[in-house]
């Protein structure tokens, strides 16, 4: 693999927290005009993993809750239990499994007011755009539009073929396109630290008010985005929440009696938010999700869209021209377009070179475990790419690698992998989406400068290659005895 030019690291170190402790929420407007409402943290703890901070903002689990709220809503039905399996087409499917409006979930009164006083909304995503991204941020514009308001959405990067499905009316816009204009609220969505906004950072500077709406583990504070003075700023994180399109819905569940003065389709405006909320749970399978959170999504899905699981999964679906998924999967589907010579060429020097795919799976010991780490370089993505081209011009570079992502990490953990790490090289960066039990991806993920969740993190490693970073997160497992 290319040994890219070391530079200076400027890891993204982000304060985390677990669930748990009670919150302190800043009441509207701060303390010294500052205009600052904020969710914070009121504990810390000593991680147990080695190469780890040993002191950061972290919460510990169980017990706590909210301002306003005896524990996490939904807690009061303690008569029912589900499986492991419990998937959100069960919980749907399930006729005892009570169904809970999103409306009666805490929502911070500085973030009502400002999107109530609002007549233009500028509502930004995050770059590396996932489903619950562009989900969150379509259902507030079409919920916020029918009540009059005029919106635009950025999120400076390209969308994967299955959210430009979301994108049926092609709302979403680059930051190069949005320049020059003046909106009096930004809601930053299901993203909290400015460097992964992209260019929409700059537009900040142009908004009246700014808020940050998200669910990870993260504490934002004002100055990390550099706003105007005078400028109010507002951040609300529920991450023990599986997703920011519950936020969404919870926001829009409050703006209830205007929706319906408004004749709003309610199928419309929260199809997005529900694809949101499907993907960032792995449609109700990935370890560790509050099942209860699930009563708010069949109240959306069910009660309100009038939709079934099916629909969410037509909206999403996308498919691939077969000699990409080939190319990804070393496979030969038959009757497919033959794959031009020099671009055959390339993709067997590229394997034989071991500078493509590569996948590592460590194993804990006899009974089972361990780490899988795959990595995926630069020249392999873009080589798929121009080849993937020839039959879909609008494929784009998350397209190649979400197949990677979600079917080639799959296999390692069909091979014992319990942590994963899905690193990919771009723009001078190693990039890291890091997956564990309990709470090892943030721990690994803060290891590497980083952030996320529990069970699923990431960090952004500049100037480092594939390999230093597969070595330290090997090196990092080893140390605390979790892989062999």
């Amino acid at each position: 693999m290319p040994v890219i030019t070391p530079r200076q690291p400027n890891h993204t170190t982000v304060e985390t927290e677990l669930v748990g402790t009670p919150r302190e929420v800043t009441p509207n407007g701060g303390s010294g005009g500052t205009g600052t409402a904020t969710t914070t943290t009121t504990s810390e703890r000593t991680s147990r993993f080695e190469g780890t901070s040993s002191t950061s903002n972290v919460r510990p689990a169980g017990g706590g809750g909210h301002v306003g709220a005896a524990g996490l809503v939904g807690r009061s039905a303690p008569t029912f239990t589900p499986t492991p399996k419990f998937t959100l087409a069960d919980a749907v499917a399930d006729a005892s499994f009570a169904s809970k409006d999103p409306a009666t979930l805490p929502v911070p009164q500085a973030i009502l007011d400002a999107v109530a006083k609002a007549d233009t909304v500028l509502l930004i995503g995050h770059v590396g755009p996932d489903g619950d991204c562009v989900g969150t941020t379509l259902t507030m514009q079409r919920a916020l539009e029918k009540l009059g308001k005029r919106c635009e959405v950025c999120i400076d990067d390209d969308l994967a073929g299955s959210l430009r499905n979301l994108d049926v009316d092609k709302r979403v816009r680059r930051a190069r396109d949005l320049g020059g204009k003046r909106w009096d609220l930004a809601l930053v969505m299901d993203v909290g630290v400015p460097d992964r906004i992209g260019g929409a950072l700059g537009l900040l500077q142009q908004a009246g008010e700014v808020a940050v709406v998200d669910h990870h583990v993260v504490t934002p504070k004002r100055e990390h985005f550099a706003l105007r003075d005078g400028v109010p700023f507002h951040a609300w994180v529920e991450q023990d929440w599986p997703c920011a399109a519950l936020q969404a819905m919870a926001i829009v569940g409050k703006q209830r009696a205007g929706m319906e003065a408004a004749h709003a389709d309610w199928a419309s405006v929260l199809l997005p938010s529900l694809a949101g909320f499907c993907t960032d749970t792995g449609f109700g399978r990935y370890e560790g999700l509050d099942k209860e959170k699930f009563r708010f999504f069949k109240h959306s899905l069910k009660d309100l869209a009038k939709l079934e699981v099916d629909d969410v999964k037509r909206a999403l679906d996308y498919r691939l021209p077969v000699r990409v998924t080939d190319a990804i999967n070393g496979t030969s589907t038959a009757g497919a377009p033959a794959v031009p010579q020099p671009m055959k060429a390339t993709l067997e020097q590229l394997a034989a070179s071991h500078h493509g795919v590569c996948s590592t799976v460590l194993q804990k010991g006899p009974q089972g475990g361990g780490l899988g780490v795959l990595t995926v370089s630069d020249a392999f993505v873009q080589s798929v790419l121009e080849l993937g081209r020839l039959d879909d011009k609008a494929l784009v570079e998350m397209d190649v690698t979400n197949v990677l992502k979600f079917g080639r990490v799959g296999d390692m953990k069909k091979q014992g992998a319990e942590i994963t790490a899905f690193l990919i090289e771009k723009g001078g960066a190693v990039f890291a989406s890091l997956r564990g039990p309990g709470d090892t991806a943030l721990a690994l993920a803060t290891h590497l400068g980083g952030g996320g969740h529990g069970q699923a993190a990431g960090a952004r490693i500049p100037g480092a290659t594939l390999e230093e970073v597969q070595r330290k997160i090997e090196a990092w497992a080893r140390a605390n005895g979790l892989a062999a």
